[in-house]
């Protein structure tokens, strides 16, 4: 009879008087995991990215998948990383004493015995398969993973490659990723070796980041967050709902990074998104509307535009969803009419009754443009502040808890406007501000609008 990686996770569970749960999640692993490693990825991609909350038995995911194809391949060669000495040696002396029980031994033979070499970063197989173990950042010198054959033969498996206490040091991230682009891939044997990582995401600038920006082709992620696109808990007797929205309150870079695998960046330094509020239902709406925030160049460095629709009961604000791009004319003329037309379709209730928009450079012919060419009701606003100041004209609505998100767990771009409301900072040393702009234009149109004069509307 054939065994499956979840056969065999099952199984293990079984032998050591400690049944595994198998849940939906688990299955979707197994699967990539297995593709991944015989070379048979949808995608086309060699290589396998798992982001996954804690505790969510992806140690034993890895641990199991190299027991397993050790098994059916015994003379492969494997590399186990992880952040640290201890780990990586521990996930090793759990794989050899998985392969010496009589269980395993009833599926795939005898691998290993007394003549095997044996060390604590280290054993062989009987049939000359080997597995090493090293910390990341460690060499590598003198191991290597795969066989240079076209059948499988081995691969290197990365767990949790940065500790969660060194994951805001810029040294210690920067580390990892040098690692592993001048270290980690000349261990490979064979180009086919592939490489499996599972982890959970600590920072926006992590590994992860690091083989998206440099390769993407190469690498499929499976991203699996804490709650499904109905807010319902991946696995809610590990963590359920109620504790992840105490967690989304007291430590939201925490959520959004180790759980949702969305992570922000911190900062701090003036909106902290822990003073956001949430809705999942919006309440008795008096006014829906849009700001609008024009990039003056669409080059790579340069900010985005950004449109955000917005409602509010004259009390408080609720985000109702944004579009950021970088869009030239007449794209961007192309771009405010369908947000526009969006917008009437998230609240239908109540239509949107004005876009407000900067009337500086791009601004000022995309007012133009609308006025002359659609029936959107576009308004031209002059902003007399500097942005900083304008920011802490309206931090006291925000930090009384009056700006709500929606509550959809992957909804929109909910990470990315928060992670730049944290990195917004009085020295301007951000990278950017598009929606901290359309938020402070919001508020200035809606529950502060009486009560400051940042603009003179035209």
């Amino acid at each position: 009879m054939a065994v499956t990686l979840k056969d065999y996770f099952i199984l293990h569970g079984k032998a050591t008087g400690k049944p595994r749960i198998v849940k939906p999640f688990h299955n979707l692993m197994f699967r990539k995991v297995t593709e991944c490693a015989l070379g048979r990825l949808p995608s086309g991609a060699q290589n396998l990215a798992i982001c996954i909350p804690p505790r969510h038995t992806k140690t034993f995911t890895g641990r199991d998948a190299v027991s397993f194809f050790l098994g059916m391949f015994p003379d492969a060669n494997f590399i186990l990383t992880s952040y640290s000495q201890d780990l990586a040696t521990e996930n090793l002396i759990a794989i050899r004493n998985a392969i010496q029980e009589e269980w395993n031994e009833k599926l795939f033979g005898k691998l290993f015995d007394k003549s095997c070499l044996s060390k604590a970063d280290q054993f062989t197989t009987i049939q000359g398969g080997k597995v090493y173990a090293a910390s990341v950042t460690a060499s590598l010198t003198g191991f290597g993973a795969g066989l240079k054959r076209d059948t499988f033969g081995g691969f290197i498996l990365i767990d949790d490659p940065l500790k969660a206490s060194n994951a805001r040091s810029e040294t210690e991230r920067e580390n990892v990723n040098r690692w592993f682009t001048e270290t980690l891939l000349s261990r490979r044997n064979s180009d086919k070796t592939p490489i499996i990582l599972i982890m959970q995401r600590l920072h926006k600038y992590d590994l992860i980041h690091h083989l998206k920006e440099h390769y993407k082709s190469e690498w499929e992620f499976l991203e699996i967050p804490a709650l499904d696109e109905n807010n319902n808990p991946l696995w809610p007797e590990t963590i359920s709902y109620e504790t992840l929205m105490k967690l989304k309150e007291i430590d939201p870079a925490t959520f959004w990074a180790q759980y949702m695998q969305e992570p922000i960046i911190e900062g701090g330094n003036l909106i902290k998104s822990k003073w956001f509020k949430y809705y999942e239902r919006l309440p008795t709406i008096r006014r829906v509307f849009i700001t609008a925030d024009t990039a003056q160049k669409t080059k790579e460095a340069n900010d985005f535009t950004c449109f955000s629709a917005w409602a509010t009961d004259f009390t408080n604000v609720y985000h109702l969803d944004s579009w950021l791009g970088k869009w030239e004319a007449p794209e961007l003329r192309r771009k405010a009419i369908e947000f526009w037309e969006h917008t009437k379709k998230i609240c239908p209730s109540l239509m949107p009754n004005a876009m407000y928009v900067e009337d500086k450079i791009s601004g000022t012919g995309l007012i133009q443009e609308l006025t002359r060419e659609s029936a959107i009701p576009v308004i031209g606003i002059k902003r007399h502040k500097d942005k900083v100041l304008r920011t802490l004209d309206i931090l006291p609505y925000i930090e009384s808890g009056r700006v709500f998100l929606f509550q959809g767990a992957k909804y929109g771009v909910n990470p990315q406007l928060l992670g730049e409301c944290e990195a917004f900072s009085k020295d301007m040393s951000h990278k950017h501000d598009d929606f901290v702009d359309t938020l402070i234009d919001a508020l200035v149109q809606s529950i502060a609008g009486q009560a400051i004069s940042v603009y003179d509307v035209l």
